[in-house]
């Protein structure tokens, strides 16, 4: 199988990254159900659980060490490879970084003043 992800935007890129390694998980470590749950909440959801925030904190530690590393990229997922600039390549970092920050950052706030942003003063 060969995956290709042709885009300009990193923010896409590095969710594509953790949608596959989420999706191929050995069987090993967390079960098909188990997987699946993780896999939409993930997808589809801005609010995630207390356990699904763990695992993703966990898997963003491990994203930086494929982005930063190519070859731990190569052991981990030998059918992905990055071919991207040094300057997208840190702004990847960055970004993966930022999923497992130690901050809180409040969703539910963050959309209240974008819809009062745009809808005004009535």
């Amino acid at each position: 199988l060969n995956f290709y992800i042709v885009e300009a935007c990193m923010e896409t890129v590095a969710r594509q990254l953790l949608l596959l390694d989420t999706a191929l998980q050995p069987p090993e470590s967390m079960g098909l159900e188990q997987k699946t749950k993780i896999f939409m909440e993930i997808y589809g959801n801005s609010l995630i659980r207390p356990s699904t925030a763990k695992y993703l904190s966990v898997l963003a530690n491990d994203l930086v060490k494929m982005i930063t590393d190519y070859d731990y990229l190569k052991g981990k997922m030998g059918f992905v490879s990055m071919d991207v600039k040094y300057k997208e390549r840190d702004y990847l970092e960055n970004l993966v970084k930022f999923w497992c920050g130690k901050e809180e950052f409040n969703i539910m706030d963050c959309w209240d003043r974008r819809l009062r942003k745009t809808l005004g003063v009535r």
